[in-house]
């Protein structure tokens, strides 16, 4: 009866898609999530492949098929009020395609409660690093991030804002990132909320930059 509990405990931790080519892990199979966005699990909606009011993450990890170049946790962007799965997901195809262990966060929406996705985003890194070995993933590789538009200013707050070793990224990819939400405050409300200026500022990328700021990458077309 206890080999059956233990069974039924790794498959509810671990459940695996080998359809759509990745595996997916709860990123607190424990529970006892950080921080609160006000949002449950059954508010939570998936229109065409975005996500919407998240409030359970997960991680999804595509593997390469052949000898693992490089580790890379990405994030979906979505003007933090939705994650644009659609994007990632091919994106992690093909990176995996090229050596790469991808692993995709599907981090819960701040609804104005900014440090939920970063920590998120940070213990999505933690998890990588404690549990890849047995997720088969070479974990002594350099560990990147990266993401796109709002996944990519929530790249740069890791590389900027990370909190400890275990969280730290080696480098991060910033793809057209919305840097200090200038042209884009309805991306800084929606993380920070309806705020003054001065405070959506202390969210912004130019107002976290310091020593110990990671190698960045920022791309923009």
């Amino acid at each position: 009866m206890k080999k059956i509990h233990f069974l039924f405990l790794t498959l509810a931790a671990s459940l695996t898609l080998s359809a759509a080519g990745y595996k997916t892990y709860y990123l607190y199979p424990n529970g006892g999530m950080p921080y609160d966005n006000g949002l449950t699990p059954s508010q939570e909606s998936d229109k065409g492949g975005w996500w919407y009011n998240t409030a359970e993450p997960l991680l999804h990890l595509y593997l390469p098929n052949g000898a693992q170049k490089g580790l890379i946790v990405s994030y979906p962007g979505g003007g933090y009020s939705d994650l644009a799965y659609p994007c990632d997901e091919s994106s992690a195809r093909w990176l995996a395609g090229q050596g790469y262990a991808v692993v995709v966060t599907k981090y819960r929406l701040p609804n104005g409660h900014p440090m939920v996705p970063l920590t998120d985003a940070c213990n999505a890194i933690a998890m990588v690093r404690e549990h890849g070995q047995e997720w088969g993933i070479d974990t002594s590789k350099k560990l990147g991030v990266i993401g796109y538009s709002a996944g990519a200013h929530l790249a740069g707050l890791v590389a900027m804002s990370y909190f400890d070793e275990k969280s730290k990224p080696d480098y991060a990819i910033l793809c057209y990132a919305p840097i200090d939400f200038k042209d884009n405050k309805s991306c800084g409300i929606n993380l920070v909320g309806n705020v003054s200026d001065k405070k959506m500022q202390a969210w912004t990328l130019p107002a976290r930059i310091s020593e110990k700021t990671v190698p960045c990458f920022i791309a923009a077309s």
